[in-house]
């Protein structure tokens, strides 16, 4: 798997253009970088465009909101990973509950704005620390509560990884340079 992440990486950094506009905020509408020029010549070089990623890099980084969900996504994340060990079942429920997450996020930002994306990833971290207290402590742990055990990892799965489509992304694509 490690090997084709490199070999698509590569594959991306030799054949795919960078489709940023060249209109923004503080750019006039006829400006091109040295970068696009480069790249329709074909005479970019690996090393300047690293250095440019290297720069961005640097300071997305240093922007305190982005830090802020980085930090809260390692932290947030540890106790689902070791709650979700079974990894089809996972990989169901995460595609599914991102899904929904991003379907109900993006309806929720349509009637509140300013607030709808937070309250659906605020909805999701609760939902994870009720079903949690419902999956440790209110189910028994035997063979003929499996079905129980069942719909409640079901139910966990679908509502407790909204974090990421609901809020984090839209967020990360409001902080990073366009």
């Amino acid at each position: 798997m490690a090997t084709l992440s490199s070999l698509i990486g590569l594959l991306v950094f030799l054949f795919v253009v960078d489709p940023r506009k060249t209109v923004g905020a503080n750019r006039d509408v006829g400006y091109k970088s040295d970068r696009d020029e480069m790249i329709v010549k074909g005479t970019a070089c690996a090393s300047s465009v690293w250095f440019e990623s290297w720069t961005a890099t640097k300071a997305v980084i240093k922007v305190p909101t982005f830090q802020i969900i980085v930090l809260q996504g390692i932290v947030g994340s540890l106790p689902w990973t070791a709650m979700f060990y079974s990894s089809t079942f996972k990989s169901f429920c995460n595609a599914m509950g991102s899904f929904l997450g991003r379907l109900i996020a993006d309806r929720m930002s349509k009637f509140y704005p300013h607030s709808g994306r937070i309250m659906c990833a605020q909805f999701s971290a609760f939902m994870g620390i009720a079903f949690s207290w419902f999956l440790l402590k209110m189910i028994p742990q035997s063979v003929s509560s499996y079905h129980t055990f069942s719909v409640t990892l079901l139910l966990m799965g679908l509502t407790i990884n909204w974090n990421a489509t609901a809020a984090n992304g839209p967020m990360f694509a409001e902080v990073c340079p366009h």
